[in-house]
């Protein structure tokens, strides 16, 4: 199954995304840091589950093929 929207690789790019975001924002050992990198912790969290709910809702057991393979040109 060839998906349109590259769900495989945001599940891969949105913790680091994540990642490199606290490394510029969160600076400091303040409450307002701490609080900072909590919420974006959590955003972050939430947005890679509901991406792989939305995998999870497209797999098909029945097929023993490769699925959600995303493919590219080099």
């Amino acid at each position: 199954m060839n998906m349109d929207q590259p769900l495989l690789s945001m599940v891969t790019f949105i913790p680091a995304f994540a990642a490199f975001v606290l490394l510029m924002v969160a600076r400091g050992e303040d409450a307002a840091a701490q609080l900072v990198c909590k919420r974006v912790a959590m955003f972050t969290t939430i947005a890679t589950f509901l991406v792989s709910l939305l995998i999870l809702a497209q797999f098909d057991a029945q097929n023993t093929n490769f699925q959600m393979v995303e493919s590219y040109s080099w």
